[in-house]
Formats: structure tokens, sequence, C-alpha cells
């Protein structure tokens, strides 16, 4: 079934799909070295390697996985390893409350990043201060946005095995983490013991990603999208036995050639025959907001606010200061 859904999807992606990769490998210089040491990588596999062996997590040992609590839930949040900035704001504001039901649950973030020539130092420097850097040795380019969020899914499992689930997120989101606590994890704790991935979905939850979505456009067309339906990639939360299900349909795939969260929540999960609860069939509680003014004036207006991302695919960027005004619009 896999191998049947893949002939039909190269028949649209193969031309276009292509010309789109190598142009952005022509395009963004900096990261060559990096791609350029991947593609060897592979190259020297002895036998032939699957999207699983492909993964390559780097100076793994520095991220202490002891924590105070028995129940630890896990937020991956995708980051570049140019972003250093966001990532220290994200740790001061909403990554800072970590402790609920009476110091019995840890949320504990950790942002995962791909290999940057630039900024490898800085990287291993924050990986031995902070302790909570996923480091994967894959350039930081589109075209392998797909393979960082597998990654986020086999470290996990790999790590973290006692985790029931984990939530994905994007380091130009801002989460209320108490909100979300109170609202969304007595759903989560209902279904993760089952094959779910939870999140928004519908067409209409479809975020546009800028330069990034011309690339998505050319390599998942559109009755793709209306095939498979995928999750709003903000944020979603992967069951542990979904996510093993996954892994195991990952084991027979030697090539990721589509966009991040169509792949993983709409193409993956229908072949791996993974439930979807849609939050958007819910009751309002699970509100999030595309901000066209700063975050902080959105989570003023609604207090029933779960995340909140300013319009940063309209060349309109978080400055560091609003991940600072939007948490403490969040406290007050």
């Amino acid at each position: 079934m896999f191998e049947g859904y893949y002939r039909r999807y190269r028949f649209y992606s193969k031309f276009i799909g292509v010309l789109a990769i190598c142009c952005l490998i022509l395009t963004l210089s900096s990261d060559n070295s990096s791609f350029k040491r991947f593609i060897q990588r592979l190259a020297n596999k002895k036998i032939s390697t699957n999207v699983i062996q492909s993964i390559e997590f780097l100076h793994s040992s520095y991220t202490n996985l002891d924590y105070q609590c028995e129940t630890v839930i896990p937020i991956i949040v995708i980051s570049k390893a140019s972003n250093v900035e966001r990532r220290e704001a994200i740790r001061r504001t909403w990554a800072s409350e970590t402790f609920f039901r009476n110091q019995t649950i840890q949320l504990k973030v950790f942002f995962l990043v791909g290999t940057d020539d630039f900024n490898i130092k800085r990287i291993y420097a924050e990986q031995i201060l902070f302790n909570d850097i996923i480091h994967v040795s894959l350039p930081e380019m589109y075209s392998f946005t797909a393979y960082k969020e597998v990654s986020a899914m086999i470290w996990i499992r790999k790590y973290l095995p006692k985790a029931k689930f984990y939530i994905k997120t994007e380091d130009f989101t801002i989460i209320n983490t108490r909100f979300m606590f109170e609202k969304m994890f007595p759903l989560i704790e209902k279904l993760a013991d089952e094959n779910y991935i939870i999140g928004w979905f519908g067409s209409e939850h479809i975020i546009q990603r800028g330069r990034y979505q011309k690339f998505i456009d050319a390599v998942f067309p559109r009755s793709l999208v209306n095939q498979h339906h995928h999750a709003m990639g903000l944020l979603y939360i992967i069951t542990s036995s979904a996510a093993d299900q996954m892994l195991h349909i990952l084991g027979s795939v030697e090539l990721i050639d589509s966009p991040g969260d169509p792949f993983l929540t709409g193409i993956l999960r229908n072949t791996a025959h993974i439930k979807n609860q849609n939050l958007a069939a819910l009751k309002s509680d699970y509100q999030y907001m595309i901000a066209g003014e700063m975050c902080s004036v959105e989570f003023q207006k609604n207090k029933q606010l779960l995340l909140c991302s300013s319009n940063q695919y309209q060349h309109s960027t978080h400055t560091i200061w609003d991940y600072f005004d939007a948490w403490n619009s969040i406290s007050d």
C-alpha cells in the first residue's frame, strides 16, 4: 500500500520536486558543507539505508534525562540552529513554568536543531549549559523539514521511552502552558494509551508558510491535500503507540520527498492507520491565533487562547520582547 502511494506521489513531484530541492541547495550556500557531509555519510553506507538509519543525533550524552518527577511530558520545539535568541526567550517565558499537579508532573522543553556550520560551537555550548538541545545531523534546509519531525519522534522513543505522548511545536510559537495543561491535558490523557495524533485538522487550518509554501505546493499538490488531511503544524500531539506504528512503517522507507507536516501527520498517519482527534471539532477552549498584531495583544484580548504565533510567514517575525510581553499578558 505504502509503495503504491509513493508511485502515485512521485508522478506528481518527480520533476518539480527535484528542481525545487536543487534550487534550495544552491541558494542556501551557508549550509552546503553540512549538506555535503550528510550526503557523503549516506553514500558511505555499505547497506541500503532507511529513513531511521539516516538520522544521527550529535553529542546526545550532554542531555541529562534524570528528572525530579516520575511523569515527564516532553515538548519538542523545532528550531533553526541560528535562532539562539528565540530559544533563550522561550526558556525564560512559556517554558519556565514546568511543574503541575502539586509537583507530580513536569513539562520539559527540548529544542531540536539541525546542523549549521556557522553555529556548531554555539549549539555545543547550549547542550552543555541548558540541557535541552537535541542536535541532529541534518542540514538546515526546507527539504529536510520532514526528517526533523521524524527525528523528534525517534529521539523521544529512544531516550524517553516511558513518555506516553509528546507535544511538537515551533520556536516562533508562544504557548499558554497553564491553560494548555488545564484544558487540553485531560483530553490527551484519555487518549494517551491509544494510537492518536491530536491537533487541528482540515484545510482551514493549513498554515501558509511563505517561501517554504512554494516548495510544499510543488511537491504536495492539492489533490493530495484533500486525500491526506494533516495537522496544523504549530502544535500537535503524538501518542507513543502511534509513534511506534509510524516508525515501523518508516523502517521500509528509504527517502522522504514530502514536506514535514503533510508527510508525518497526513501521509504517514494514514498509511499507519493512526486515528486523529481534531481539536477544531471540539469545544471552543482549543483556540490558536496567527496574529497580525503582537501576541501580547492577542493574549490580552482572549484569555481562552492556547497559543499564538506572529504572522512571520508574511515577513513579520517575533521580536524577542514579544515573548516576554506575551508571557506577562498570560501571567496577568
